[in-house]
């Protein structure tokens, strides 16, 4: 019931984000916004079509991240919200790329104006924020394990780096535990 409410909060988050931008938008025409039945059933409608592909999206790589992240026994804020942000960040940097609507080949150099380039990094750190905001949230609602540990036996640094340290020191003729010779 939980994955099912994080689902849920994780896919909400950037229909609310992308709304409320575009809310703030308008916030300086805010006579014309309120007396505007059709703005509110666009922000209505957009909100909807933005939660069903945010859903989908979400299924279709933020649960499998998830269980990912669990089976690893790596299921921390800072994956989840990185990963989030690359979710986000990636197809919105294929959709607005400022080469694909060029009339010059991709081969060829391509020198775009700066303005086109500020709004292309500005929509892709945009829906990176969404991305990140929308992992944070499933994060938040979705059960933990009670035993949340480091990283599983296997792939765990420190244990690979006490392990290497000791057989350096084994061959050093060094106790591990003193740092002294060992006594004969």
């Amino acid at each position: 019931m939980r994955l099912i409410l994080a689902i849920l909060a994780a896919a909400s988050v950037p229909p609310l984000m992308i709304n409320i931008y575009f809310l703030l938008e308008r916030l300086d025409n805010s006579s014309e916004i309120f007396a505007d039945s059709y703005f509110w059933s666009g922000i209505l409608f957009k909100f909807t079509v933005l939660l069903v592909f945010s859903a989908g999206y979400v299924l279709l790589l933020g649960v499998p991240t998830y269980l990912l992240l669990r089976k690893f026994n790596y299921f921390r804020w800072r994956p989840m919200m990185f990963s989030g942000a690359v979710f986000g960040a990636i197809p919105a940097a294929k959709v607005t790329l400022p080469l694909q609507y060029s009339v010059i080949p991709p081969h060829a150099l391509v020198v775009l104006s700066q303005e086109k380039w500020t709004e292309f990094f500005y929509v892709v750190s945009f829906c990176a924020v969404c991305g990140a905001m929308a992992a944070l949230a499933f994060w938040l609602v979705v059960p933990k394990k009670s035993s949340e540990t480091p990283p599983a036996a296997g792939i765990n640094p420190p244990r690979v780096l006490r392990r290497l340290i000791g057989e350096r020191n084994a061959r050093k003729g060094v106790e591990m535990s003193s740092g002294k010779p060992p006594i004969q």
